[in-house]
């Protein structure tokens, strides 16, 4: 019984390390963490993992974007998100297919060159709940 359980204990915990986080967004810590993980999610089409991975402008610290702040609408971002996923729109393509090409940072953001369908595009990311996040409002930022 032991030497059974000795062999299959490292397998038990390899898959309790594993299976929780099948699904789930990563916790990006760098601008390519967070660009690989959001191009997985859109792969998945996983609005849940997509939607874990955008900033939440309302729990931002307020400032010159108080507007914009004021104005989002997380759940209607939700609800156009999920249409674009079975739609296969114009986002999903990018973003599956998106590859992390530069960052530089500003302080309190970070500007990050992403290559989507060889275009490049700029998006900002932001620190929210200890980890990167892409603000759903880039042109709010120098």
């Amino acid at each position: 019984m032991r030497r059974v359980l000795r062999s299959v204990l490292p397998i038990i915990v390899s898959l309790l390390l594993v299976v929780p986080s099948c699904g789930r967004a990563t916790k990006p810590e760098t601008p390519e963490e967070l660009v690989v993980a959001m191009r997985k999610a859109y792969e998945r089409k996983d609005a849940d993992a997509i939607m874990a991975l955008t900033a939440d402008p309302a729990i931002l610290p307020k400032g010159a974007m108080k507007r914009q702040q004021e104005r989002y609408d997380r759940e209607r971002d939700r609800d156009e998100l999920e249409v674009e996923l079975k739609r296969n729109g114009m986002w999903y393509r990018a973003w599956k297919d998106a590859k992390f090409v530069s960052a530089r940072e500003h302080g309190d953001h970070v500007h990050v060159t992403v290559e989507t369908t060889n275009v490049p595009t700029e998006i900002v990311l932001v620190r929210q709940d200890g980890f990167l996040k892409i603000h759903p409002a880039p042109g709010s930022f120098d």
